[in-house]
């Protein structure tokens, strides 16, 4: 059988799209999910101690609360659509005082998070803000796909990840 040059750079093409798309579906590139390394009930103390020792939450806030990790970045879209709608959850009513809230930010340059949080005073009450630009911290909580949020009970302990965008103004975190 002949081939035409074209022909057979498409054929080329294609096993090499095809190949390629087995050998990283077969990989072990995807993150850790909650049941594998960041699950439910595994100890997130660690994580605690890096928000006080690698970012400055003082380790007053953390005691005796309810961590709300949020993962983002200004570069992600569905983040900057979830963003204003996360924000307004915290700082309004129905955010448990029981509760404090790091905004985990990915951007490489402080302003371009704040410029989604007008007005925000940093890093007091029950919401802190801080910068991983490096994703050494959001990579350590096994998170790859953002938005993501993990909530860390008062003992320590991963009780739930949600990933993506959520509805914020109607989730309860109170059972």
């Amino acid at each position: 059988m002949v081939f035409r040059g074209r022909t057979l750079a498409i054929l080329v093409i294609l096993g090499g799209v095809v190949g390629g798309g087995l050998f990283w579906f077969s990989s072990e590139s995807t993150p850790p999910q909650v049941g594998a390394g960041s699950s439910a009930g595994s100890s997130a103390i660690n994580w605690k101690k890096k928000l006080v020792s690698g970012f400055g939450v003082p380790e007053s806030a953390l005691t005796g609360k309810k961590v709300l990790l949020h993962v983002w970045a200004s570069w992600c879209p569905p983040c900057v659509e979830e963003m204003p709608r996360f924000r307004k959850f915290v700082e309004g009513s129905k955010f448990p005082p029981s509760y404090l809230a790091v905004a985990v930010s990915l951007d490489e340059k402080k302003q371009d998070a704040l410029a989604l949080l007008p007005g925000f005073v940093e890093n007091g009450g029950n919401f802190y803000l801080v910068f991983d630009s490096a994703r050494r911290f959001s990579e350590s909580l096994g998170s790859y796909q953002y938005p993501e949020t993990f909530l860390i009970e008062e003992n320590g302990e991963w009780s739930k990840k949600w990933v993506g965008p959520q509805d914020w103004e109607n989730l309860s975190l109170v059972p």
